[in-house]
């Protein structure tokens, strides 16, 4: 729990965005302000500083991939022919941070993440519909942001296809999740994202004007509760 003296001197200059959370302050990349999904996001991450609490999301989809992020490391290297490991450790630069990524290939200049698609309905069967599922859900940003942190040219988004344990679909048609009838060939989608130098300083500049808005925020609060002077 954080004390009122803590508060009073709480600052935000050396903040860093979660490379998951970057497309959350990226609406607009090339403009000077903030938008307002931005505002939304950082008073949000203030606010859970202040007040104690989180907001973590948790899904069958996200227990999946969590799970079976081994499988689906291995479904990669069967049909790609390699033989990687799940890299451990976070990591972090001047303006982002991240738990890690799922593969660090320094020797190929490339990081990797792994994704398990809820069922044979979900996975993205080409290239196309993979690009369309990543730009939807922000993860060309979030790319973006492992390979600077890592100093990568290339991030790779492996999608693989692994069957569903059945106590955790067991109410859905169990074809969609039984996969022991799908070539491996089948299972596997990978698209490639290229490091731009030009999106990693809309980034960088974005999580600037981040941190002051975060500390004139914190000051509009601590304010509004007589805990500093106006």
């Amino acid at each position: 729990m954080i004390t009122t003296e803590q508060i009073k001197t709480l600052n935000f200059d050396a903040w860093k965005c979660r490379c998951s959370s970057i497309s959350n302050i990226m609406t607009s990349p090339a403009a000077d302000k903030l938008p307002v999904g931005a505002i939304t996001h950082i008073e949000r991450e203030v606010d859970k500083i202040l007040y104690g609490f989180t907001t973590e999301i948790h899904t069958k989809e996200m227990t999946k991939g969590t799970n079976g992020e081994d499988e689906s490391i291995e479904v990669h290297n069967a049909v790609n022919f390699t033989n990687y490991k799940k890299h451990v450790g976070s990591a972090s630069n001047e303006y982002l941070i991240t738990a890690g990524c799922d593969i660090d290939d320094q020797k190929n200049d490339k990081v990797i993440e792994i994704k398990t698609p809820w069922s044979k309905e979900t996975f993205p069967k080409t290239k196309r519909k993979a690009f369309e599922v990543a730009k939807k859900s922000g993860y060309s940003f979030q790319a973006q942001g492992y390979m600077s942190i890592f100093g990568r040219s290339k991030c790779e988004l492996s999608n693989n296809l692994i069957s569903t344990d059945e106590d955790m679909c067991h109410w859905e048609d169990q074809t969609m999740h039984d996969v022991s009838d799908v070539p491996m060939e089948l299972r596997n989608t990978l698209i490639e994202f290229q490091h731009s130098e030009i999106l990693q300083e809309q980034i960088y500049a974005r999580v600037r004007l981040c941190r002051a808005y975060m500390n004139d925020y914190l000051k509009e609060v601590l304010t509004d509760h007589n805990l500093i002077a106006t």
